[in-house]
């Protein structure tokens, strides 16, 4: 017990928990501010884990989208249509967790 207690203090320990720190705690805060995480939509742990899942999904292609890493074959970079098609695959599960647009000071229920 000592030991691990000691390695948690080593300064390599330190500088891990610091990097980690930013990295994932920025992940979760943009899944519950963006992207529903703090609420279950369904009930039962099963349907949990679908919306986790599609939670994840849809962060995973935001940031492929946002640094251009959805390739096709070796490192030539994909065509125009790949990224669309990329681009409409986030916009259906985005739909699929969310339901309709929210309006601007409604309920942000689908009706």
């Amino acid at each position: 017990m000592e030991a691990a207690r000691a390695e948690a203090r080593s300064r390599a320990a330190r500088r891990d928990r610091r990097r980690r720190k930013h990295l994932m705690e920025r992940s979760f805060a943009d899944a519950a501010n963006n992207h529903g995480f703090k609420r279950s939509r369904w009930r039962g742990l099963w349907r949990q884990r679908i919306q986790d899942y599609l939670i994840a999904a849809v962060q995973n292609i935001r940031i492929w989208l946002r640094h251009g890493l959805v390739r096709t074959k070796g490192a030539v970079p994909a065509p125009a249509e790949v990224r669309v098609t990329v681009w409409r695959l986030f916009l259906v599960l985005a739909l699929s967790l969310y339901g309709r647009h929210r309006t601007p000071g409604g309920s942000g229920r689908s009706r």
